[in-house]
């Protein structure tokens, strides 16, 4: 079944241990795990709250799509009340959670590569988002979500208005079974003090309808070539500029002017 669903298992002991020690405990609730597969990281992070936090107030709520996976993990951590198993789709699930929170608390997963962008997009759109992001995920999706200007693209903008992002481990397609086509990355988010309105989005959005095109161009899509000109000569922007040359503080400045 893991397949069918995109999964492909991390087996290295090494970056599970990596993974279950980066979460920073201090202050959280609830650590959500997506897809925790055969829980090989669900164990390494139940042992270290076990050592840490031994009163066990910090819940670990474990995300399975795969109903088979979902009732194995369901046995395996019956006795274990402050571990959670729900067997469901975390593009959906996750919201529901989150949303029952009001707390600190950390999400983190081994990602499947095709719900990536949707999870991202959930994220950033949750009334109180997660203090730390823990995600093995697709290495090239990881380097977009990095990239500064001149290398700036949509889902770097979508997702670092909201967290500082930083890759921690480039991890080997062989580390995985099945492995999959591509490299993978193992990438750390730190949520920001931030209230980012859908108009920010909005705009981005814009911005990158035609990245090979100029900023220019794609702004002019929404508001007239005469505005779009004032408004980047006030803000200190090239004329010729294109998307992947703007910044975050940018794209915000240009959401004020348009709006």
């Amino acid at each position: 079944m893991g397949r069918k669903l995109g999964q492909h298992f991390l087996k290295n002991n090494a970056i599970l241990d990596s993974v279950a020690s980066s979460i920073d405990i201090s202050g959280k609730s609830t650590i959500i795990e997506i897809g925790p597969g055969h829980g090989e990281l669900t164990e390494r992070i139940k042992i270290r709250l076990l050592k840490e936090d031994p009163q066990k107030k910090i819940k670990i709520v474990a995300i399975e799509k795969d109903p088979f996976l979902a009732a194995e993990l369901q046995k395996k951590f019956a006795n274990e009340k402050h571990v959670t198993v729900i067997c469901g789709d975390a593009r959906s699930e996750l919201k529901k959670i989150a949303d029952l929170i009001s707390t600190e608390y950390v999400v983190l997963g081994n990602i499947p590569y095709y719900i990536t962008g949707y999870i991202f997009r959930i994220i950033g759109s949750l009334r109180k988002k997660p203090a730390q992001v823990l995600f093995v995920i697709q290495k090239e999706v990881a380097e977009r979500i990095v990239a500064n200007p001149p290398r700036m693209n949509l889902l770097a903008a979508c997702v670092q208005v909201w967290a500082s992002p930083a890759i921690k481990k480039i991890i080997s397609k062989k580390e995985f079974s099945p492995p999959p086509k591509v490299d993978s990355a193992f990438i750390e988010l730190s949520a920001k003090e931030i209230h980012v309105p859908d108009s920010y989005y909005q705009t981005a959005k814009i911005i990158f309808t035609h990245p090979r095109k100029t900023l220019l161009n794609n702004l002019s899509l929404k508001i007239s070539k005469e505005e779009t000109e004032a408004y980047m000569k006030e803000l200190g922007i090239s004329p010729r500029a294109r998307p992947q040359d703007i910044s975050i503080a940018q794209i915000f400045q240009l959401t004020e002017k348009i709006k």
